[in-house]
């Protein structure tokens, strides 16, 4: 293979052609390591004569698979098989791969590169700022060698820089961060849902909605993880969650929801029952 196999043998590896790779997905993966198997077997000519055993030893592939590959690279031109018999029956056939590479150049660090051809070093002078007189334009007089470029950071700083938000939004967190200090950040999504808020109530509103949240005793705690849930994501997240906190009452009773009350008064109604049946409660 105009002593592609032989260069390649020599550091210890094979060189498969960009044909090869490209013919995969018709002749399969099998056929490529296949084709692999022989190149390592052929001499600078592309031709060698290694059993079906052995490549299928080498391929860790079973002898019909094997088979089946050579087909594959017969009927796509890659390979030429000639059969060979003897007196006691067929014998090592002789392979002969067909598609050819320009050798592997010796590059500057020692090894061998594949590349079609050694990279040619540009003789040209470096370029040369342009010089000349200044030039007129929107940004006042600047001269050709010294004329600004924006740069990319700037720019992506520019389109990512979050914009401020609006007073009535800030009212409302900064109403919320006397309850809650700690808390630094205000999320993009907590912002989108106060603004939404904001069509529909006042700020007051919401911050009566706040402290509702910080009345209500299952919110403070009194619920079967014991846990606090005072999120402003939580008061704010749609307009039912706001008149649910605005409907606390100053003795920090806590809101039932429709479902809670119904089941209760079913409750209520059912010892009603029994009481009246004379039956024990």
């Amino acid at each position: 293979m105009d002593g592609v196999v032989g260069s390649a043998k020599q550091v210890g590896f094979v060189i498969l052609p960009a044909e090869i790779m490209k013919l995969a997905p018709t002749i399969g993966p099998a056929a490529v390591l296949v084709y692999a198997v022989l190149a390592q077997h052929a001499d600078e000519d592309g031709v060698c004569w290694p059993s079906v055993r052995r490549v299928a030893e080498m391929s860790g592939m079973s002898t019909s698979t094997i088979r089946r590959s050579l087909k594959a690279l017969t009927s796509n031109s890659v390979l030429a098989v000639e059969v060979r018999s003897d007196r006691m029956g067929q014998s090592s056939n002789i392979y002969r791969l067909l598609i050819t590479q320009e050798p592997p150049y010796e590059n500057d660090r020692g090894g061998l590169s594949n590349l079609p051809h050694p990279p040619v070093k540009s003789t040209s002078p470096p370029c040369q700022k342009r010089k000349g007189p200044p030039v007129k334009s929107d940004r006042g007089t600047i001269p050709i060698e010294q004329e600004p470029v924006e740069s990319d950071s700037k720019n992506e700083n520019q389109r990512t820089r979050k914009a401020a938000p609006s007073m009535s939004v800030s009212e409302v967190w900064e109403y919320y961060r006397t309850k809650r200090p700690k808390v630094r950040v205000l999320g993009d999504d907590v912002e989108k849902n106060i603004k939404a808020r904001l069509k529909k109530f006042t700020v007051e509103e919401i911050c009566r909605a706040i402290d509702g949240n910080f009345r209500s005793p299952y919110h403070c705690g009194q619920n079967d993880r014991q846990t606090e849930y005072h999120e402003l994501e939580l008061i704010v997240r749609n307009d039912t969650k706001v008149n649910m906190f605005l409907a606390v009452p100053e003795n920090g009773q806590p809101v039932l929801s429709t479902k809670i009350q119904r089941t209760l008064l079913a409750g209520k109604g059912f010892l009603a029952d029994r009481r009246e049946n004379g039956e024990q409660t």
